[in-house]
């Protein structure tokens, strides 16, 4: 079962989330001022604009998308111009601080990628390295292992001595 909207189905409701933090919401200073309706018709913006990047700015499909009333929808964007706005050019809907924040976030993701790939690749070298000593340590060992063979069947410290191995 998806989740139907702007003419698509999304097939899995898990795939689409935003962070929420709470506190930033109960203290913004936009959402104190409004009503509990209000606060409705914001947050289902929000959640929408997360769903769906590129939402048409177009009165009719925003409300059929929303399922919101012509009438509450008008009257929340008249009254929150700075929080929603419809691209003159592209005729969306932007919500700034959404992509403010989105902006941010993904700034934090890759930054966050980049210090755990640096942490990973340290990782393999010093996993490497000490690969790289254990095998030489392994070599060394199996070598005097063989030199210590050859000197008791091959004639003693005398033939060792003779080769140059010690």
């Amino acid at each position: 079962m998806g989740v139907e909207g702007m003419g698509r189905t999304l097939k899995n409701r898990n795939d689409y989330w935003f962070k929420f933090y709470a506190a930033r919401w109960w203290s913004s200073k936009d959402v104190i001022s409004m009503s509990l309706a209000e606060r409705g018709v914001y947050i289902t913006l929000i959640t929408a604009y997360y769903i769906f990047p590129e939402i048409s700015g177009d009165l009719q499909a925003l409300t059929k998308l929303l399922q919101i009333d012509r009438r509450t929808l008008v009257k929340w964007l008249h009254k929150f111009t700075d929080l929603a706005k419809v691209d003159p050019k592209s005729k969306k809907l932007l919500l700034p601080k959404c992509n403010q924040f989105m902006d941010l976030e993904m700034a934090n993701n890759q930054s966050d990628y980049i210090e755990r790939k640096k942490e990973r690749i340290e990782r393999k070298e010093e996993v490497g390295a000490a690969n790289l000593t254990r095998a030489r340590q392994q070599e060394a060992g199996a070598a005097k292992g063989f030199f210590d063979r050859l000197r008791k069947e091959q004639g003693g410290p005398e033939l060792m001595d003779k080769l140059g191995v010690k």
